[in-house]
């Protein structure tokens, strides 16, 4: 399968999100009640925090979902 222009910026634009959401996910701090504390580095060495997994996986399906539709209407209408 080949991808036009336009589709190659969708895929490169949704890979830098994604890589972007890796690299300052979303924290919480860690015990009874949790509080979202933002985003932070991945390397961050913090004892009373952690990554919200859960928010990070839902912000990566989300990307991808909007990013697959943005793929799919900027593809070329033509048949070959």
């Amino acid at each position: 399968m080949e991808f036009n222009s336009k589709q190659k910026m969708v895929l490169y634009i949704v890979i830098v999100i994604i890589v972007i959401m890796f690299l300052f996910p979303p924290w919480r701090s860690v015990g009874d009640i949790h509080y979202n504390w933002g985003y932070k580095p991945f390397l961050t060495n913090d004892p009373y925090g952690e990554v919200n997994i859960l928010r990070l996986i839902v912000q990566w399906i989300g990307t991808l979902i909007i990013g697959g539709i943005a793929f799919l209407l900027v593809a070329d209408k033509k048949k070959k």
